[in-house]
């Protein structure tokens, strides 16, 4: 494998689902922490990969990414493009606060790639035989793109 012509940092939230629905400001504990630490060294964009292993993958573009980090939106569009990644569609379907909308309000460019229509999503039936490793590839397909192909990737 060769080296991402860019830094690319992983980062793993957690108490991203701790709040009550009418406080926004008690979820995405973890995002928050990490967008009040950024610094001076901030990345140029964010990908927040979300509930992306559903065997039947249906990723929509996110409306709040849509409206603040559209250009990101359109890279995750052509690299699903690219990749031949059919299980991410092109029209908006929903509103969601999630752990992008810290990072969002830090400045940081970022764009939610979430599978919110996932039925066993917080029930018992919420287990490992729910992923699809068909469903990982193709999103790790999708991210590999975003690394080494993108706008972003070939300006550095």
């Amino acid at each position: 494998a060769r080296p991402a012509p860019c830094a690319v940092d992983l980062v793993f939230f957690g108490g991203e689902d701790q709040g009550r629905a009418t406080h926004p400001e008690e979820f995405s504990l973890g995002a928050r922490g990490y967008a009040a630490r950024l610094g001076e060294r901030r990345p140029a964009a964010a990908f927040l990969f979300d509930m992306v292993g559903d065997k039947d993958l249906d990723i929509h573009p996110e409306r709040n990414s849509v409206e603040r980090a559209a250009n990101l939106v359109a890279m995750v569009n052509d690299a699903a493009r690219a990749t031949g990644a059919h299980g991410f569609m092109s029209a908006p379907r929903h509103t969601l606060t999630d752990d992008h909308i810290p990072l969002l309000d830090a400045g940081l460019p970022t764009v939610d790639i979430i599978d919110f229509d996932y039925d066993a999503w917080h029930t018992h039936r919420d287990l490992p035989d729910q992923v699809s490793a068909a469903s990982l590839a193709e999103v790790a397909r999708v991210a590999a793109w975003l690394i080494y192909q993108s706008p972003i990737a070939r300006s550095h």
